[in-house]
């Protein structure tokens, strides 16, 4: 038996193994508790519910209207099976299942095609055993398609570098332009696909063939760009004949990039280890939602950059961090939920916090190397990460967002691990010098995001946001806060007791009509009670009726009207408390502008301010 041929039936086992933890996995999501379950009967708040609604108007013929999500996963694929197949939800998760095990091969061949056939045979094993493709798996979402459409990317886009031909170049613009008829933010890899086209052109070639290199170039650019367009085309006509203007293949832009690109915007969706749930919207993004028609959002975007720069870097250099991060952030499917409900889900042992560990080891192990040799597969694997996680920062983080980027980062961790396997007889520099690579990875997927908002955040914020958040509400009014987001904040709560004084004071605001304002404050309850208090002088009340408690907790936003003295500050002094009822402090946020018995706080009060704008 030759190499290559024990090297196929190596990867093809690892890709039978893969195929029968998927089928496994993907029978006991499907079958638990008799089918009332998020594969079958997904809840109606959750993207899973609208992609099957969708999915079987169009194939039934009744679907109207505008393209609205990225139309790919839901008007050709899963319409297509229920099209096939009556509507069987069988039908997608068998079709899903086929699609990561051709993933697995994918990611198999094109470590062998980078780093030799150890690398792929590596790089199958961590994609076969990844616990979030395994577990997205059987369930209406986009996960494992894109993951199929980046790993056939990669993998094409490797043979069009090393053949050069224009039948390459081509499927790798029709196979780009199907991943972002699917998601929109693999537009992000253009620019790395078309420098790598041009690239090959020159590298070989002598000075004299340069002209001919150059035009050849952009017939395979203009094929490639071709490509992508094709597959949208069809989309694009329909959206713009709606909408009687020219749009693209979706409309859901605006929604997506407002949800994690305003001020006050969490860098993530949702909480790790929640279960299956909403995300955070603040109260920006329905303000900016609601006004989309008169000012856009990427106009929005680009005013906050231009008006803070210093903090719009910081928020998106935060979330780009924490797409490196180990934990899974949950949204429609969820490790604490569903991950629970098949008990073969514990042989997916490749945490994503180990691949990408790998990942970024490999990257850092293999730079000198790449670098002296010019390498464009080096190029096009490091691109595609950087890009890709720049892509999902740009809009906001989510395990199944970052999911289909698995098996290429895979890849980058088998080929750094298989070239310290050969270099590791060449002495101790080698071990050194491997080890500190893998140390910066496990530093920055497993402490970096965390040490970052404990123990610098606050700092920062003080640099480039001083003034904390002040924005125009859609209602004319002024909102002004100091503290984060509650998701991945540091929220605490302190306990009320007779006498306390709290003080909050807010910035001075020249754009608000005088000191006539309302504040809202969120108070916190573990059983019922009553709290009486004065907020700057007024008397007020909050009750916490035993109707209130469900889980435990209650928690209780309430809003009351103020004025301010000459400082700007609000003072809430505590008379009686009856029951355990507590405010709000974020330990992210340290303007000193928070004070507790005179004292300062440490932190800033979870409090608003809504100002009536100066006429």
């Amino acid at each position: 038996m030759t190499p290559k041929q024990k090297f196929c039936w190596l990867l093809g086992a690892v890709v039978l193994l893969g195929l029968l933890l998927r089928l496994g996995v993907g029978w006991q999501l499907a079958t638990f508790n008799d089918g009332r379950n998020s594969v079958f009967t997904p809840s109606a708040q959750t993207d899973l519910k609208t992609y099957m609604t969708l999915a079987a108007e169009i194939a039934n013929g009744s679907f109207q209207g505008e393209f609205y999500y990225q139309p790919f996963y839901y008007a050709v694929f899963l319409a297509g099976l229920y099209w096939l197949f009556n509507g069987s939800v069988w039908a997608v998760v068998l079709a899903q299942t086929l699609l990561g095990t051709a993933t697995i091969g994918l990611a198999g061949l094109s470590g062998a095609r980078l780093g030799g056939r150890r690398t792929g045979l590596i790089a199958a094993l961590l994609t076969a055993f990844s616990a979030a493709l395994v577990l997205y798996t059987p369930f209406h979402q986009i996960a494992t398609l894109q993951a199929f459409w980046l790993a056939l990317l990669f993998y094409l886009t490797l043979l069009a570098i090393r053949r050069n031909r224009c039948r390459l170049w081509l499927a790798v613009g029709l196979v780009a332009g199907c991943s972002i008829l699917t998601r929109g933010n693999v537009y992000f890899l253009l620019p790395g696909l078309l420098f790598v086209l041009f690239r090959r052109q020159f590298k070989t070639s002598p000075p004299h063939r340069r002209r001919d290199n150059f035009r050849r170039g952009g017939v395979f650019a203009l094929l490639l760009l071709g490509g992508v367009l094709l597959v949208q085309l069809p989309f694009i006509v329909h959206n713009s004949r709606i909408r009687g203007t020219l749009t693209g293949p979706s409309t859901a832009a605006g929604a997506v990039l407002t949800l994690g690109n305003t001020p006050e915007a969490p860098p993530g969706g949702r909480e790790p280890g929640l279960p299956a749930g909403p995300m955070e919207y603040p109260r920006l993004y329905q303000s900016w939602m609601a006004t989309e028609q008169e000012v856009s959002i990427p106009r929005r975007i680009l005013d906050w950059a231009g008006r803070e720069p210093l903090a719009f870097l910081e928020f998106q250099a935060r979330k780009f961090l924490l797409f490196f991060d180990y934990r899974e952030i949950p949204n429609n499917v969820s490790f604490a939920g569903e991950g629970t409900q098949a008990g073969l889900f514990k042989l997916a042992v490749a945490s994503s916090g180990l691949i990408i560990l790998l990942a970024l080891a490999g990257l850092v192990w293999l730079l000198p190397r790449a670098w002296q040799k010019h390498s464009l597969g080096y190029f096009l694997l490091s691109y595609f990460i950087i890009a890709y996680a720049v892509a999902v920062a740009a809009f906001y983080n989510l395990s199944r967002f970052r999911a289909p980027i698995l098996p290429i980062l895979a890849v980058a961790g088998a080929w750094g691990l298989t070239v310290f396997w050969r270099k590791r007889r060449q002495g101790r520099r080698i071990y050194w010098r491997y080890g500190l690579a893998l140390a910066f990875g496990a530093f920055i997927t497993f402490a970096a995001f965390d040490y970052y908002r404990s123990f610098l955040e606050s700092c920062v914020m003080c640099l480039v946001r001083p003034n904390g958040v002040t924005e125009r509400l859609e209602t004319g009014e002024w909102m002004q806060l100091d503290h984060g987001p509650q998701t991945f904040g540091q929220w605490v709560g302190v306990d009320l007791k007779s006498g306390m004084k709290l003080v909050k004071n807010f910035p001075p605001l020249t754009a608000a009509a005088g000191p006539a304002a309302e504040v809202e404050i969120t108070f916190l309850a573990s059983k019922p009670g009553r709290l009486q208090f004065s907020l700057n002088g007024t008397d007020r009340t909050v009750e916490f009726p035993a109707a209130e408690f469900r889980s435990g907790l209650a928690l209780k936003t309430a809003r009351f009207p103020v004025v301010l003295n000459a400082g700007n500050d609000l003072t809430l002094a505590v008379k009686s408390v009856a029951g355990d009822i507590a405010v709000l402090a974020d330990c992210q946020r340290d303007y000193g502008r928070s004070k507790l018995d005179g004292e300062a706080l440490g932190a800033e009060w979870v409090m608003r301010l809504f100002r009536p704008a100066r006429p």
